[in-house]
């Protein structure tokens, strides 16, 4: 998708929006032209062409799924071109139809709810002595640690 010659870019279109919005200005002020460029070469552009049934049979019908196709073809270059999808709601069902369709999931409907198992209400007590070999300062990495620069000497009163 690429605009006209003397048209905005995409990012310089979502400027002029945030603006238009500020200055209580219609979005419908700031209309600019859009172009699709096709590639029919492009493997999508022949697989959706042949899934178009011919003009000569008139009872046909495009199934959804052609359809659903061409608009994600349609959204993809809105989106690689900077662009936003004026539509939220339809591309998001048509991506919900197309993962549903991928996943080879029947129906949306939510599986049973699951009961998770109860747990203790008093954690267990952390038994230092069941460690295989306690606590050892040898297998921590001291660095450059000079034990001697703390003050160690601390006084009863102290504390």
């Amino acid at each position: 998708v690429s605009t006209s010659d003397y048209g905005h870019s995409a990012n310089m279109h979502r400027i002029m929006q945030a603006q238009a919005f500020q200055h209580g200005r219609s979005e419908e002020d700031m209309f600019i032209s859009k172009v699709l460029e096709i590639n029919p070469r492009h493997p999508f552009m022949i697989k959706l062409l042949e899934s178009i049934p011919d003009e000569d049979d008139e009872d046909s019908t495009v199934d959804t799924k052609s359809i659903d196709a061409a608009w994600m073809i349609h959204d993809t270059a809105m989106l690689n071109s900077g662009f936003q999808i004026d539509d939220v709601k339809s591309y998001s069902k048509r991506m919900t139809r197309s993962l549903q369709s991928v996943m080879e999931i029947d129906s949306l409907e939510l599986a049973d709810e699951i009961d998770p198992p109860e747990e203790d209400d008093e954690p267990e007590a952390f038994d230092a002595d069941s460690m295989p070999e306690g606590m050892n300062m040898q297998d921590f990495d001291m660095g450059n640690i000079n034990m001697d620069d703390f003050n160690m000497d601390m006084d009863t009163e102290d504390i």
